[in-house]
């Protein structure tokens, strides 16, 4: 089999933030080099992806001292605009075909690709590896053939890699729906052959059902609603909890405490509490007056406010990522050397979860009766103070459940974070982004590191279980200057 011969390329960047002695320089990579680069220096702060990718977070200002591309197109085109050293080619490449194990489709050579039925994936277009695919395919003229059986579109080596790998289960999947499908049609061609062979029975016509007929007949309505309910209910369940079962199923307490050791995994959760924390600071400290702002007043253009605070829970995550970019990146409406950075990641988790905290507050708000308020207020209290006193305690509750929520909304986040931040360990990757990144190395570190968000994920629901059923048992009044219930 013919195989491309392509060079790797590695860069200086010259313009980056200058990295302190004794802090790890960051070498952003092409995912090829993800299993080498690490054996040869683990030191390094490494962020493996594709190298299209890379080179565009670096020309929106990301911190890099060493770029290490798989088209040599890329580092050119960052020289030309200055952004960092010459190019200097450092290894070599091959591009060759990769089948799972079993290799069920028997293939021997590149030309076994052309086959009707194959289920190809590549790269896609403008990433180095499925570039110099098309190069290869085109000069062996299979291009055509091959492309037609082509079923996935990959961003990097690692994703193509994880799709052939799990071909096999993808298969098991098909032949299994295939098999439900036709279990329906076997049934209904059964009971036709019945019906034909036994004849049919002309039902009496003209008769009115007798009244114990008629409760047997509601009778069997109810168990039949009744059944399907439960049907529902369990099919529900099972969909829900499948999942999460999957998820410690595969995984071992062993290999699960063995993650607590792992370097990816403690960066990772460091990453994910301190930005969530810093940004629900920010979101509490921002969105409490806003809520209250809403639910007091009524002025013109009020309701587009609220569809505004709305809008980033139906944003989709990519949308997200880009509008922070054009807003506070390099060259957006308010430039700022954000992206890229720990502080990108707080910008990114406020962002996406804020809606959260302040919609439930609107209306929790809302909620508080004006007669206590204006009691308050025609007893001295000030604006502030009823606000504290009176208005805060009510609305506790409320404000509880959607900071718990806004709050794991922001552990959660994943796509705006990896564009507006990038994949950095110990500086930008958050829990979510390392799950991902082990996904395409390590299924069974990605199981272990999932089953950890979890369990921190039912922690926190127990939690807030638990202050939504906590109440004040004091009754005295909320305020010093209250009136006496007493005799």
């Amino acid at each position: 089999m013919k195989h491309l011969a392509v060079a790797l390329a590695v860069v200086a960047l010259t313009l980056a933030t200058p990295a302190v002695a004794s802090s790890p320089i960051t070498v952003f990579a092409a995912s090829s080099l993800t299993n080498v680069f690490p054996k040869i220096d683990r030191h390094p702060r490494y962020s493996f992806a594709g190298s299209n990718m890379l080179a565009a977070q670096i020309e929106q200002g990301a911190p890099a001292d060493v770029f290490a591309s798989a088209n040599m197109l890329l580092p050119r085109h960052l020289y030309n605009e200055h952004l960092c050293s010459k190019p200097v080619p450092f290894t070599r490449n091959r591009l060759v075909v990769v089948v799972p194990r079993s290799n069920p489709a028997h293939l021997r050579t590149v030309y076994g690709l052309t086959r009707r039925g194959m289920k190809i994936v590549v790269a896609d277009k403008g990433v180095p590896v499925g570039d110099y695919t098309v190069i290869v395919l085109r000069h062996l003229h299979i291009l055509r053939k091959v492309m037609r059986n082509v079923v996935s579109r990959e961003t990097d080596v690692r994703e193509v890699l994880t799709k052939v790998a799990l071909g096999a289960a993808e298969r098991a999947l098909r032949d299994l729906r295939r098999l439900a499908d036709a279990e329906p049609a076997r049934r209904e061609s059964v009971h036709q052959a019945r019906a034909l062979s036994h004849g049919t029975e002309e039902a009496p016509r003209g008769r009115v059902p007798s009244s114990r007929e008629a409760q047997g007949t509601l009778r069997l309505g109810r168990v039949l609603l009744a059944a399907g309910v439960g049907v529902a209910a369990a099919v529900s369940l099972a969909f829900l909890l499948l999942p999460i079962l999957g998820i410690f199923v595969h995984t071992t307490p062993a290999h699960l405490l063995s993650q607590l050791g792992n370097p990816v995994a403690t960066d990772a959760l460091v990453v994910s509490l301190k930005t969530s924390a810093v940004a629900q600071l920010a979101v509490v400290a921002l969105g409490t007056p806003t809520a209250y702002l809403l639910a007091t007043r009524r002025f013109p253009g009020r309701s587009l406010a609220i569809s505004l605070i709305e809008l980033p829970l139906v944003l989709p995550p990519a949308v997200a990522g880009i509008g922070l970019f054009t807003a506070f990146g390099r060259m957006g409406l308010i430039s700022t050397n954000v992206a890229f950075t720990q502080a990108a990641v707080v910008v990114a988790v406020a962002f996406v979860s804020s809606p959260l905290y302040v919609r439930p507050a609107i209306a929790t708000f809302e909620a508080v009766d004006p007669d206590l308020v204006a009691a308050s207020r025609t007893l001295g209290a000030g604006p502030v103070r009823t606000f504290a006193r009176v208005v805060l305690p009510l609305a506790r509750a409320g404000l509880a459940a959607g900071l718990a929520l806004s709050f794991a909304r922001g552990i959660g986040e994943f796509g705006a974070t990896i564009m507006f931040a990038g994949s950095l360990q110990g500086l930008t990757q958050t829990l979510p982004l390392a799950i991902y990144a082990e996904f395409n190395q390590s299924f069974d570190a990605a199981v272990a590191m999932s089953a950890l968000l979890v369990l921190f994920s039912i922690a926190l629901l127990v939690s807030l279980r638990l202050l939504l059923s906590w109440r004040s048992s004091s009754t005295t009044s909320l305020f010093r200057f209250g009136l006496s219930t007493s005799g």
